[in-house]
């Protein structure tokens, strides 16, 4: 499981950006108010999406 730590009252949005992706690793996610839980199938999964939405956060900010 990865978990995505968001601002306040952003989660949903970026939850639904996450499924856009269609990442073939991710099983499904859940959004809360400023947290995303993403179910994946194995732990080598689970680091791959990670590093995915970690590249991802990395670009936005330059």
């Amino acid at each position: 499981m990865v978990c995505v730590l968001c601002n306040t009252g952003t989660a949903q949005a970026v939850c639904f950006a996450i499924d856009e992706l269609k990442l073939n690793q991710i099983i499904g996610t859940i959004a809360g108010d400023d947290t995303i839980f993403i179910m994946c199938e194995s732990d080598s999964d689970a680091i791959i999406v990670s590093e995915k939405i970690k590249k991802l956060s990395l670009d936005e900010k330059r």
